[in-house]
């Protein structure tokens, strides 16, 4: 385990990383946390595919130990994650910030609400579209099945957008300065990726609905 100053002087480093070179380091952050939450995703898929899965979707023993992970997926979210999530993040949360100063004062309620609001309605809906069509564009998948996933998961996967980050980006909001924001949404973006990894893979399959893999590839 490494000691607390060997922590506090990794970390020292880290922010004056940051602080010299803001986007570079988010970028690099970013691929290392959607490269990690894919890699957690494709984990979670084999374990649940080989221990409790049904049908054509699940691995038989032959099929689990020829399993290996799928590096090209990995690569992609990688890709999305660091060149085009971060560098519209570095670039929103200035500008969010501008936008909520001119209608309500800095780090009153009307200021975090209207931030919080802006989040929600404008970012995550465009983000999420941006996800699904350029990592289904790299992976090679037809515009066709594009556009078959958006209609079904986008709208759940929103909702599941909200529920998530609604209470980091107001808590993010009221409390950490604009230049450090990227870095902490960047945490929490661990756990989307590894959402929205296997969302991508697999689709989102409500009560009474059957999987619609065979729309979109593993």
């Amino acid at each position: 385990m490494p000691s607390a100053a060997r922590v506090r002087s990794l970390w020292q480093a880290y922010t004056q990383l940051l602080e010299r070179r803001p986007l570079a380091t988010n970028m690099a952050t970013s691929a290392v946390l959607w490269g990690a939450g894919d890699l957690a995703a494709q984990s979670l898929e084999r374990r649940s595919r080989l221990g409790h899965g049904a049908g054509p979707a699940a691995l038989s023993q032959g099929d689990a130990a020829e399993w290996s992970l799928n590096l090209r997926r990995t690569a992609i979210q990688v890709g999305f994650g660091s060149l085009m999530w971060t560098p519209t993040a570095h670039y929103w949360y200035p500008l969010l910030d501008r936008a909520a100063r001119s209608v309500a004062k800095c780090g009153s309620r009307r200021f975090v609400a209207t931030k919080l609001l802006l989040e929600l309605a404008v970012l995550h809906p465009i983000f999420l579209l941006a996800f699904f069509g350029s990592v289904g564009l790299a992976s090679g998948d037809e515009p066709t099945a594009i556009r078959s996933q958006i209609a079904q998961d986008l709208l759940p996967t929103l909702g599941l957008e909200w529920a998530l980050w609604a209470p980091i980006d107001g808590a993010v909001f009221a409390v950490v300065p604009v230049r450090h924001q990227v870095l902490v949404i960047n945490a929490g973006c661990f756990v989307e990726s590894v959402g929205l990894s296997f969302i991508k893979a697999n689709g989102i399959t409500l009560p009474g609905e059957h999987s619609h893999e065979d729309t979109i590839g593993l």
